[in-house]
C-alpha cells in the first residue's frame, strides 16, 4: 500500500487508518457482549410458560382492547371530521365562483350596463355545478331577493326573507347573517327538504361571501346527512382493510341488524340483514353479539370453524357500539401462539435486564472514549491541513463562483417552460431548449445552422417584418404576439420576445428568442366569450347578446334611415309546474325542444334567444310596411308549433305561449326601453288569459308603472305596520245569532284603503303571500285570544289560506300562532280553496289530518268554482263548505243558481258537512237559504266588516251560546 507524500492528502489518509483502528477495537468488544449473553440459559426460558390460560385471555382481551380503541378513536375523528370537510368544499367553490365573478365584472363594467352586467353574472354560474353535479350556487341580494337559485329558477325575483324551517329558523336571515362580519364571509346552518326524501328536513350547511359590486352574495350549500353518508363509506373502506394479528378482523352492524362490513360475507352482499346470510352459524352469532351490544358491550368467547378445518378453534371478540352512527362494531381474533410464548419470553428474562444494563453502560462509556479521542486526532489533522490548502483558497472560489453561475443559466434554459431560440449574427440557429421541442414540435437537432423563417406561418405581412427588425436594430428588443406554425403544421398564436446580445466591441453575437403558446388562452377567451354570450342549455343566445343586436340594429337605422323591426318576448305558460312535478331534467328536454322549433320558424336573418328561465325573444327585420302584420303572422305561427305535444321517454306534454310584442322606433328608440315594453306586453298577454299574443301599448306601460308602485309599497306595508283586519260576523240560519266571524285583510296605502283583490293576487306573484299570511294568521289568533280573555264569546275565528301558503311549513306556522298567543286550535278555521287542495292530493290528505289532530277546523272556500271531485271532498277531513256568491247573486230567481246551491247544500247534508252561504245581500236571498237548509250565512245583508270594536258589539246584541 503506498503512504501519500502530499501535505494535502496525508491528513485525509492518517484519519481514514485512525478510524479503522477504532473500529476493530470496537467490533472486538461488542463480540465479548454478544458471546456473554448467549451464555444466558435460554433452556429454561423456552421450556417455562409463566402464562396459565388465564393469562393467554388476559393478553388476548387486552390486544382486542388496545385495537378496538384505535378504531374508535379513528371513526370518532371521521365523524368530526364529515362536517369539517363539507365546510371545505363548500368554502373552496365559492370563493372560486367569487373571484370568476370578479373577474367578469372587472372586465365588463365599463363596456355593458348594470343590467347586462348583472344578467352576465348569473347566467353564467347558474351552470357551476360540483359534488357529481350535485352542488350549485346561489344568489340573493341583501335585502333577501333571490336572485338565482337553479334548484329552483321559479323563486328568482321572489324576497324569501320570512322562509323558515321546521326549528323556527328564517333561512334568508340566517344566511345575510353569516356575511355580516370584517370578512364578508361565513357559514349558515339551517334544514331544507333533501331532494326525493319527501316532506322530512335535513340539516343543511352553506357558506356565503358577499359580492361587494352587486351588493349580492354569493353561496352553495349541501346536506351534513350527504356528507356523513360519504364518510361512513370512506370509513368502512378503511375497516375492511384493517386486521387483527394475522387472522383477525372487524365486523360492522348497524343496530338494526344490517351487515355494514363483514369479512365472512361477500360485498355484494353487504347491507342485507343478517337473518338473510347463507351461512347459519354467522347468523347466530350475529343474533349473540347484537344481545351483547344491546347490553351494553363487552367479550365473547365462542368456537368457529375456518374454511378448510374440520375442528373448531376458540375465537373470542369484542362487542362496542359507535353511537353518533348508530353501528355495532365486532373485533375478533384467534388466541396468536407466537405472541404469547414472545411474552413469557419477556417475562422469564426480566432477571437478566440488570446484568445486560450493566454490560451496555460499559460498552457506552468506551464508545464516548474512542469517539472523543479520534475527534480530538481529526480537528488536529484539519488545522493541519487548513494551513497547508489556504494559498489555493482564492483560486478555488473565483473558479466555483463562474461554475455556480454556468450551472444556474445551463439550468434556467434547459427547465424553462417558455421556448428558448438561440441564433447567430446571421439569424442562424445556434440553441434551443427542450420546450422548444415540446411547443414547436421540432428537435434541436433537426434546426440547427436553419434560418427561423421555417416556423413562419404566412399570415404575417412584409410590414410586420420590417417592424421588427427595425425595433431590433434601434432599441435592441421586440415583443410582440406572432402566427408561427408547429412540425405538423398546426397554425398557433405565440406571445415572443426578441432580445440582441452584443459583444464588448458591440457587435452583434447573437439572437435570443422567448415564447409561449397562447392557443389556450385564446381558446379560454374565446370559450369565456361564449359563455358570456349564450346559453349553454339551448345554445341560442343569452339576453345580453340579444341586447347587442337590438342595440346594433338601432345604431343601423340611424345610420341608414328609419327600418322598422319588432321584438317578441316568448314566455311557457304554467311550465313551473313541469319542473315542480317532473323534475328539471324533463324540463330541459322541454326547452331543447321549444328553441329548436324557434330556430326551425324563423328565418335565417332573424335572432332567436333564451333570456331566462323558460322565456325566449325574437328579432324580427322586414321591410318598414309590413313589421306589423309579419309580427302578428309569426306570433299565429308560434302559437300553432309551439303548443304541439312534446315527447320525453313515455310522456306527452304540452306547454303554451304568452307573446309580448314591441315595434321600433313606435315603441322606443333605445334597447333597454324595447326590452322593458316588450316584457310589459308579455305580461299583459298572461293577464288576459295565457296563449295568446299582445302588442305593446302606452296603457300598459301606465298600468306595469301603477303595479310597480303598488308592488314597492307592499314590500314595506308589513314594515310600517299599514295592514289592519276587518271581522265579518256568521250569522246562523236557524236562530240568528253570531256564530263566528271571517279575518279580512285591509291596506291603507297613501291614505286611501286598497281592495284585496287588487293587492293579494299581486302578492302571490311577487312572493309575498307567506309573509302577509303568516301576519294575518297570527294576528286573528292574538285577537281571538284578547276576545277569550275579556269574556267576548266568539266560537271561531275563519281565516283565509293563500294556495302558496298551503305546504308542509303552514303545520308549523299554525302551530307557532297558537303556542304564542294562547288561542285555542278549537276556535280556528282555516278557508282553503279548491284549488290548493287538488294540486297534490296527497300532501293535502296529510296536512289536513295532521291539522284536525292539532284541533283545527277547515272550510273549503268558494266551493263549486273549482274541480273538486266528490270522491276527494270524501276523502278529505273537511269540516265546512263556503258557497260562492257567484251562486248566491241570482238567487231566488236565477234557475241555474237555484239548481247549482240546492245541490251544494244536497251533497253538505249527505256528507254531514255545514253550509256557509257568502254574499248574501238581500231578504229573500237568507229567506231562499234558510227554507232549503243552508246553516249560516254572511254579508252585506247582516254586516259589513266591523273593526274588533264594533264586532265586540254586535256579539253582545245578538246574544251567542
Amino acid at each position: 500500500m503506498t503512504v501519500p507524500t502530499d501535505l494535502v492528502s496525508l491528513p485525509k489518509y492518517l484519519t481514514s487508518r485512525v478510524t479503522v483502528f477504532v473500529m476493530i477495537i470496537l467490533a472486538c468488544f461488542v463480540g465479548m457482549f454478544i458471546a456473554t449473553i448467549l451464555r444466558i440459559n435460554q433452556a429454561t426460558i423456552l421450556n417455562e410458560n409463566p402464562l396459565g390460560s388465564s393469562g393467554l385471555l388476559a393478553i388476548t382481551q387486552n390486544r382486542l382492547q388496545n385495537e378496538m380503541g384505535s378504531l374508535q378513536d379513528y371513526l370518532v375523528y371521521m365523524h368530526g371530521q364529515s362536517e369539517e370537510d363539507l365546510k371545505e368544499q363548500l368554502q373552496a367553490q365559492v370563493v372560486q365562483a367569487h373571484g370568476h365573478a370578479t373577474y367578469l365584472y372587472n372586465r365588463f363594467q365599463d363596456t355593458l350596463s348594470q343590467s347586462e352586467l348583472q344578467s352576465l353574472l348569473v347566467e353564467t354560474l347558474r351552470r357551476w355545478r360540483f359534488k357529481q353535479g350535485r352542488g350549485y350556487l346561489f344568489i340573493d341580494d341583501m335585502q333577501g331577493l333571490c336572485i338565482l337559485l337553479p334548484s329552483n329558477p321559479s323563486l328568482e325575483g321572489m324576497l324569501l326573507k320570512d322562509n323558515q324551517d321546521d326549528q323556527g329558523t328564517f333561512i334568508m336571515r340566517a344566511i345575510l347573517d353569516a356575511v355580516k362580519n370584517p370578512e364578508g364571509a361565513g357559514f349558515a346552518r339551517y334544514r331544507w327538504y333533501m331532494p326525493y326524501h319527501g316532506s322530512q328536513m335535513y340539516d343543511k350547511v352553506s357558506y356565503i361571501k358577499y359580492f361587494e359590486p352587486m351588493d349580492w352574495i354569493i353561496g352553495a350549500g349541501d346536506y351534513l346527512e350527504i356528507a356523513q353518508q360519504e364518510i361512513q363509506a370512506k370509513a368502512l373502506q378503511r375497516i375492511a382493510s384493517m386486521n387483527i394479528g394475522q387472522r383477525g378482523a372487524f365486523t360492522v352492524l348497524d343496530k338494526a341488524g344490517h351487515i355494514l362490513y363483514s369479512p365472512t360475507i361477500e360485498a355484494s352482499a353487504e347491507r342485507q340483514h343478517y337473518t338473510q346470510a347463507e351461512n347459519l352459524a354467522f347468523r347466530s352469532l350475529m343474533r349473540e353479539m347484537l344481545l351483547i351490544s344491546q347490553k351494553g358491550g363487552g367479550f365473547s368467547e365462542y368456537d368457529w370453524f375456518e374454511n378448510g378445518n374440520d375442528e373448531s378453534i376458540t375465537k373470542l371478540a369484542l362487542v362496542q357500539d359507535f353511537e353518533p352512527w348508530g353501528w355495532v362494531v365486532i373485533a375478533d381474533m384467534y388466541p396468536d401462539e407466537d405472541q404469547i410464548e414472545q411474552a413469557g419470553w419477556l417475562a422469564l428474562s426480566s432477571p437478566y435486564v440488570s446484568y445486560i444494563k450493566q454490560i451496555s453502560g460499559v460498552t457506552i462509556a468506551v464508545i464516548i472514549l474512542l469517539v472523543g479521542l479520534v475527534w480530538r486526532y481529526r480537528l488536529a489533522l484539519i488545522k493541519l491541513q487548513q494551513g497547508i490548502s489556504s494559498h489555493a483558497s482564492d483560486a478555488q472560489l473565483a473558479f466555483s463562483r463562474t461554475r455556480q453561475e454556468l450551472d444556474i443559466a445551463a439550468c434556467v434554459f434547459d427547465t424553462s417552460r417558455e421556448g428558448i431560440m438561440v441564433t447567430d449574427a446571421d439569424n442562424l440557429i445556434v440553441a434551443t431548449n427542450p420546450a422548444f421541442t415540446k411547443i414547436t414540435g421540432y428537435e434541436q437537432s433537426s434546426v440547427l445552422g436553419k434560418n427561423p423563417r421555417f416556423l413562419s406561418s404566412g399570415q404575417q405581412t412584409s410590414e410586420f417584418y420590417r417592424a421588427l427588425w427595425s425595433s431590433l436594430a434601434v432599441f435592441d428588443q421586440w415583443q410582440g404576439e406572432i402566427w408561427n406554425r408547429t412540425k405538423q403544421g398546426d397554425i398557433y398564436l405565440q406571445q415572443m420576445a426578441i432580445s440582441v446580445f452584443r459583444d464588448d466591441q458591440k457587435r452583434i453575437k447573437n439572437y435570443i428568442a422567448t415564447f409561449s403558446d397562447r392557443s389556450e388562452h385564446v381558446l379560454a377567451e374565446q370559450q369565456l366569450k361564449y359563455l358570456a354570450e349564450y346559453d349553454d342549455l339551448t345554445g341560442l343566445p343569452n339576453r345580453r347578446l340579444l341586447h347587442d343586436r337590438v342595440k346594433q340594429y338601432i345604431d343601423l337605422s340611424e345610420q341608414r334611415g328609419m327600418q322598422k323591426f319588432s321584438l317578441l318576448f316568448i314566455d311557457l305558460d304554467r311550465f313551473k309546474n313541469i319542473n315542480d312535478s317532473l323534475g328539471h331534467n324533463v324540463g330541459d328536454v322541454v326547452l331543447k325542444q321549444i328553441a329548436e322549433r324557434l330556430n326551425s320558424i324563423v328565418r335565417d336573418v332573424d335572432s332567436v334567444a333564451r333570456i331566462g328561465g323558460d322565456e325566449f325573444a325574437i328579432l324580427l327585420t322586414v321591410r318598414r310596411e309590413e313589421v306589423l302584420s309579419a309580427a302578428a303572422n309569426l306570433s299565429e305561427r308560434l302559437m300553432k308549433s309551439l303548443s304541439a305535444p312534446i315527447y320525453s321517454d313515455d310522456l306527452e306534454l304540452t306547454v303554451t305561449p304568452s307573446i309580448g310584442i314591441t315595434l321600433f322606433p313606435d315603441d322606443g328608440n333605445t334597447a333597454d326601453t324595447l326590452f322593458r315594453n316588450a316584457d310589459t306586453a308579455l305580461y299583459h298577454a298572461k293577464e288576459q288569459g295565457r296563449n295568446n299574443y299582445q302588442f305593446y301599448s302606452v296603457e300598459m306601460n301606465e298600468k306595469a308603472s301603477s303595479r310597480l308602485r303598488v308592488e314597492h309599497g307592499l314590500r314595506q306595508a308589513l314594515e310600517h305596520q299599514e295592514f289592519f283586519l276587518a271581522y265579518q260576523p256568521l250569522y246562523s240560519l236557524i236562530d240568528g245569532r253570531v256564530t263566528g266571524c271571517e279575518a279580512l285583510i285591509r291596506w291603507k296605502h297613501e291614505g286611501k284603503l286598497m281592495p284585496p283583490d287588487e293587492f293579494i293576487p299581486l302578492a302571490e306573484e311577487v312572493g309575498l303571500i307567506n309573509g302577509i299570511g303568516d301576519w294575518v294568521l297570527h294576528e286573528a289568533c292574538r285577537q281571538g285570544a284578547y276576545w277569550r280573555e275579556a269574556g267576548v264569546g266568539i266560537p271561531c275565528i275563519a281565516v283565509n289560506v293563500s294556495g302558496a301558503q298551503f305546504k308542509e311549513s303552514l303545520l308549523a306556522t299554525v302551530t307557532r300562532a297558537l303556542e304564542k298567543t294562547g288561542f285555542p286550535g278549537e276556535n280556528l278555521v282555516l278557508e282553503l280553496t279548491e284549488t290548493a287542495l287538488m294540486l297534490d292530493t296527497t300532501k293535502t290528505e296529510r296536512i289536513l289530518l295532521t291539522l284536525q289532530k292539532m284541533g283545527v277546523r277547515v272550510a273549503l272556500d268558494d266551493f263549486g268554482t273549482g274541480y273538486s271531485s266528490l270522491a276527494y271532498l270524501k276523502r278529505f277531513p273537511i269540516d265546512k263548505l263556503k258557497i260562492d256568491r257567484a251562486f248566491i247573486d241570482g238567487l231566488p230567481h236565477d234557475s241555474d243558481d237555484k239548481a247549482i246551491t240546492a245541490s251544494i247544500l244536497d251533497v253538505s247534508r249527505h256528507l254531514g258537512l255545514e253550509t256557509v252561504a257568502e254574499g248574501v245581500e238581500t231578504q229573500e236571498q237568507a229567506a231562499y237559504l234558510t227554507a232549503h237548509g243552508c246553516d249560516v250565512a254572511q254579508g252585506y245583508f247582516y254586516s259589513y266588516p266591523l273593526s274588533p270594536d264594533e264586532l265586540e258589539t254586535v256579539i253582545s246584541k245578538s246574544n251567542v251560546i
